[in-house]
């Protein structure tokens, strides 16, 4: 049996319904009215960092009892790594029901952010099919995540209750799509391609979440993959992509947006997202603090030059260019924190005026961070070049952030790209202008 028509019968017996309704959820679209512009504003947001995807130099406590761990918070370790360690359930749910409270839901809404990017793995989703797991690194730890899938059904349920959109960002896909710790394991290898097992369960898993939340309005797309190594001079990434944008628009609308990153590549992967006949957007990620070239540059020269042509880029894509990772980190630099502060504001400032110019929106990283001071025996809950919370108070990410534009939706019937358009009072992207016609 295809694995799209095994993941068509398990969503059936979960609902409890026939194929026929199955196939009616699955491809309706949604109805006209204000809860459909969610999707087609300008998204000004957060990742949700270290909640159910782990990164120690973010939040250090779920990897207390790691063995073998070097005593320093940014030293990289995964959730494989925290899986295999004494009370490794119970120490993931405590830190899942905590990083992320009604306090945190709002002060995202007063600071007018209206999303949320959600990095999730494949392994989280094990409690609703447990197949996702079979022939994987996860498959012998599998238990350790089985209260995973219900929490994160609760945070978009709670987002959506706060008025945020939710990205649904599929940042660990089976056998690690980049060598990065944050991909789910630390072998520091790519072996997404290499076995069959790896594609199957990442197949069955966007497939998933694809017709589960199709028809919930606040989730405003799935990112089929955060940041995977790049190899298109052999063509496997871009095949990839475009087949498994085929493969679920057989079962969901072609109004439910998908984002695929760019693999830090962005000309070769925008005339893809520009020839779709669908809602699919780009995903490029701006840091301007990890090359030594980066190092060399003030944060006013990088102001002054963000290296990137992003008006023709979201001419490319038809307008739906989203920046879904950016911060205002700049390269360690010797120098008093309220100089590094000037420095990171101005930089902060020109990204943002790039971005509500040419982009179709952008999602800050991170929102928060947690990390143990090893040579200082404390907890540091400050950094205003990766935590949009300490970044706030530090202005530097400025008091306006999410308030540039009112959001204020239009009630009554008429034409939904006139709708659009006199909802956000701004032209809309040119890719916009297809919506009225999708779903037909």
């Amino acid at each position: 049996m295809p694995l799209f028509d095994k993941l068509k019968a398990k969503l059936d017996s979960t609902r409890g319904g026939s194929s026929s309704s199955s196939a009616n959820y699955a491809t309706c679209t949604l109805p006209l009215g204000p809860e459909s512009v969610i999707r087609y504003r300008q998204q000004r947001g957060v990742n949700l960092g270290a909640w159910f995807v782990n990164e120690r130099w973010l939040a250090t406590d779920p990897y207390t009892n790691v063995p073998n761990l070097p005593p320093n918070a940014f030293a990289g370790a995964s959730d494989h790594d925290i899986a295999i360690a004494p009370d490794a359930k119970s120490r993931l749910e405590q830190h899942w029901d905590s990083w992320i409270t009604d306090q945190d839901w709002k002060w995202l809404v007063e600071r007018g952010f209206n999303s949320v990017r959600l990095p999730i793995g494949y392994y989280h989703l094990v409690s609703a099919i447990p197949e996702v797991v079979k022939g994987t690194d996860f498959e012998n730890v599998a238990g350790v995540f089985e209260g995973a899938w219900p929490r994160i059904q609760k945070a978009i349920d709670v987002a959506g209750g706060y008025g945020l959109g939710v990205l649904l960002d599929f940042h660990c896909a089976a056998g690690g799509q980049n060598k990065d710790a944050h991909c789910g394991v630390s072998t520091g290898k790519v072996e997404f391609w290499n076995r069959k097992a790896n594609l199957e369960s990442t197949a069955l898993a966007l497939g998933f979440l694809a017709q589960q939340y199709a028809n919930v309005p606040h989730v405003v797309g799935l990112e089929l993959l955060n940041e995977p190594a790049n190899d298109c001079h052999n063509g496997k990434l871009p095949r990839w992509y475009q087949d498994t944008i085929n493969n679920i628009r057989k079962s969901v609308p072609a109004d439910f947006p998908l984002y695929i990153h760019d693999a830090f590549d962005p000309w070769t992967y925008a005339p893809l997202v520009g020839k779709q006949g669908s809602f699919v957007a780009l995903d490029h990620h701006l840091y301007r603090c990890f090359t030594k070239e980066d190092g060399m540059k003030s944060g006013q020269e990088h102001a002054q030059n963000l290296g990137i042509d992003m008006a023709a880029l979201s001419g490319t894509c038809n307008g739906s260019v989203v920046i879904g990772e950016w911060s205002a980190a700049l390269h360690a630099e010797h120098r008093p924190e309220n100089a590094q502060d000037d420095q990171r504001r101005a930089f902060c400032r020109a990204e943002l005026d790039t971005f509500e110019r040419f982009t179709a929106g952008w999602f800050f990283w991170t929102y928060k961070v947690h990390r143990w001071l090893y040579d200082q025996n404390r907890h540091e809950d400050w950094d205003s070049g990766w935590s949009a919370r300490s970044a706030c108070e530090a202005d530097v990410l400025p008091k306006w952030v999410g308030f540039k534009v009112k959001n204020q939706q239009v009630q009554g019937d008429g034409d939904k790209g006139g709708r659009l358009q006199a909802a956000y009072g701004k032209p809309l992207y040119p890719c916009r202008a297809q919506i009225r016609d999708w779903g037909r």
